[in-house]
């Protein structure tokens, strides 16, 4: 008999709260990384202001252009991105379906473990939370633990099975050994 222990692709999340962050009023927005994922924000080329944070309403917020790319950990993929806040329909992402708040790959492209997602501001959206979604990507069989002492088969020097050796000589299998 074999134990075999297979790698667990459950999904889990980082949840980033930009209150929490203790960021000062107007700091602009770069680079946030939390576990397993990276945020980062870039002014965009038809922008006058950068994406920055304030904490009159606690809130991160992007002006029309300027992007936003979400990544995970490259032994990771993306399962769902869901923003917290106002104002969440002046977004666009560069794959999957967003709608209003939450991501997902869309179905074609679920199989592709998307581990990176770039929105792009078209409008003025305001989020004070970012929850990234993700799994692990399954990379097979962990372990695999034969039995130490498993059925005893024995065969001949050409290779062919004995099932009631008699006076000779054979090759024993029993379990790994």
């Amino acid at each position: 008999s074999y134990k075999l222990t297979v790698i667990d692709p459950n999904s889990t999340e980082d949840k980033i709260v930009f209150e929490s962050l203790g960021y000062s009023d107007g700091t602009a927005l770069t680079t946030v990384t939390k576990g397993k994922s990276t945020l980062t924000f870039a002014k965009g080329s038809n922008s006058n202001n950068a994406p920055k944070y304030y904490v009159s309403d606690k809130t991160a917020r992007l002006y029309s252009g300027n992007t936003l790319t979400i990544a995970v950990d490259e032994s990771c993929y993306i399962t769902e991105i869901v923003f917290g806040g106002s104002t969440l329909g002046a977004l666009t992402a560069s794959a999957g379906s967003y709608n209003n708040k939450t991501w997902t790959p869309t179905v074609a492209r679920s199989d592709n473990k998307i581990s990176n997602v770039t929105f792009t501001a078209t409008g003025k959206p305001k989020f004070s939370s970012i929850t990234v979604k993700y799994a692990l990507i399954p990379s097979g069989i962990a372990d695999i633990e034969a039995e130490e002492n498993g059925v005893v088969e024995y065969f001949n020097l050409q290779g062919v099975r004995v099932d009631e050796p008699a006076n000779g000589l054979y090759i024993r299998r029993a379990g790994n050994k």
